[in-house]
């Protein structure tokens, strides 16, 4: 079937300064101003479910515990996850088909990992856009139903795929479309993609920059938006250059949001080392590019190497490889501010542990890394600074493929790549443990109130509530409170006593999670649209 045109991209983009390399961050300065245009969706991407047979678990090799997402001939790698507020996953990856042709592909498993149906998998065809579709990214927004994300090619062509997706259970609801940077870039190289809430979505890319003032090699972009994709996005050009205007190139660049959005990437010092630069801000509706600020995350005294970021409320992780002891370990940089990180030590051993991905939740986190082709899992509770000895995910020794992004993780969820069937395929387990909050349906009549889940494999404690009546609301406009909830539990919370009269938007927010509704008030009643 035939993908409907995508989102409006109007957008400004600013050029900020940044020091090379420095503690805190440097004062803004606009440079130019950047139009970007409105591009239509052309060609048209065909999407497709199931378009051959898949392989039968039955035709591969037998595994105890872990559970097989792809099995089909061609090669599928560069995982993406993203976990529901049911607890199930959603997985996006790149699936090549030849040397030349390599689309994207997405499963969703019902039951939390147990399955993963064939007549859920569907696939994006690459062979109409001509173009080498790897490494996607993906993002949930809070409400859990909603996705955002983006992808790279193959050809670098000088624009930023977008991946537009309402419900990601309804793949007719999809949709893709592009920024055009032939203006001032002759190239986009890496993407970054995630979600802030129920609406913001935040989008960054390594490009060059080119104008009479300046030319930046391998430089930084960031755009946002409010209003899940409708209306502008603005957008911020950070200097990658040094003291001579000699660029610094960024690489490998990860994304997550809370509180704030933090964006990482590996940096190429001219001194020849390496190092994680973030960036980071409090997106909003009123978000200017002045906003935005930058730090250095770690580096200085070793190489630091393939960042990875997950944010849970105030606080942000960053982990990455570290070669300070003459091998490659990980490590972990954590902050509430943006302009200051503690390191701490993951993993460590006389055998290299390379390219870790993070997920937490709060104070707590869960890491994996590969060692010797094996994928290992190690869990935080006191926000990065210990960690439990690591543990092996996999059943069949020797068989993960160690590179850069093919490894997931999200809600003590875990996705990777796997050469065991002696092609590329994904597979998935549980690899820690997490709450997962879940808002059931907001209900009206006296008051108003929903319920509240726990799907995951943990409890939640202290997880901090309010419903909040926006409108002509009198009396009982809000309230508030906390609540423990073991795994698999249930709670309703509500409003109480209300009064008033007139239309009312309504906001249920649990933890980070949150749902909104609408409706009408009449006295102490409430109705919902």
């Amino acid at each position: 079937m035939n993908v409907k045109n995508g989102l409006p991209v109007l957008g400004i983009i600013a050029v900020l300064f940044c020091l090379s390399i420095s503690a805190g961050y440097a004062n803004p300065t606009i440079n130019e101003a950047i139009d970007q245009e409105k591009i239509p969706m052309e060609p048209l991407i065909p999407i497709k479910r199931s378009i051959r047979p898949m392989v039968t678990e039955s035709d591969y090799k037998s595994l105890p515990t872990d559970i097989p997402i792809t099995t089909l001939m061609e090669d599928e790698a560069h995982p993406s996850l993203a976990v529901d507020n049911n607890g199930n996953p959603f997985v996006i990856f790149d699936k090549q088909f030849d040397l030349t042709t390599s689309g994207l592909g997405h499963q969703y498993s019902p039951d939390r990992g147990e399955t993963w149906p064939e007549e859920n998998y569907v696939e994006w065809d690459a062979t109409i856009t001509e173009s080498f579709m790897m490494n996607p990214e993906i993002s949930l927004t809070t409400d859990g139903t909603f996705a955002f994300g983006t992808y790279e090619t193959g050809e670098q062509a000088p624009q930023v795929n977008l991946l537009i997706y309402p419900d990601i259970t309804d793949y007719e609801t999809w949709s893709i479309t592009y920024f055009d940077r032939t203006g001032s870039s002759s190239y986009v190289k890496e993407t970054t993609a995630t979600t802030k809430g129920e609406n913001i979505l935040t989008i960054a890319y390594v490009t060059d920059y080119d104008t009479s003032d300046v030319y930046m090699q391998d430089t930084i972009v960031i755009n946002w938006n409010a209003f899940r994709g409708d209306d502008t996005w603005p957008g911020v050009i950070f200097y990658n250059t040094d003291a001579n205007d000699v660029s610094e190139p960024l690489s490998h660049l990860t994304s997550g949001a809370g509180e704030k959005v933090f964006i990482c990437a590996e940096r190429a010092n001219t001194d020849g080392t390496s190092s994680i630069q973030g960036y980071y801000c409090e997106v909003d509706e009123t978000t200017e590019y002045t906003d935005w600020r930058s730090a250095v995350v770690a580096g200085g005294r070793s190489n630091c190497t393939n960042p990875d970021v997950s944010v849970s409320g105030s606080r942000a992780y960053c982990v990455y490889m570290d070669d300070r002891n003459g091998n490659q370990d990980v490590y972990v940089a954590t902050t509430t501010s943006g302009g200051f990180w503690m390191k701490y030590k993951v993993a460590d051993s006389v055998d290299d542990e390379l390219y870790p991905v993070i997920s937490a939740n709060d104070d707590e986190a869960t890491v994996m890394f590969i060692k010797n082709n094996d994928v290992y899992s190690t869990m935080s509770e006191d926000a990065g600074k210990t960690w439990s000895d690591p543990v092996m995910i996999n059943d069949d020794e020797g068989t993960a493929v160690a590179e850069f992004g093919n490894l997931a993780i999200d809600a003590g969820a875990g996705v990777w790549t796997s050469n065991v069937n002696d092609n590329l395929d994904l597979f998935f387990d549980e690899v820690g443990s997490a709450p997962i909050i879940s808002i059931g349906e907001i209900s009206g009549g006296f008051g108003v109130k929903a319920t509240v889940s726990n799907v995951g494999n943990a409890p939640a404690e202290g997880l901090e509530w309010s419903l909040d009546l926006d409108g002509a609301v009198f009396v009982g406009a809000h309230a508030d409170g906390t609540i423990d909830l073991a795994k698999e539990a249930s709670v309703t919370i509500n409003t109480g006593f209300v009064l008033g009269f007139g239309s009312v938007e309504i906001t249920v927010a649990v933890g980070d999670k949150s749902q909104t509704a609408s409706g009408f008030i009449l006295g102490p009643f409430v109705f919902l649209n």
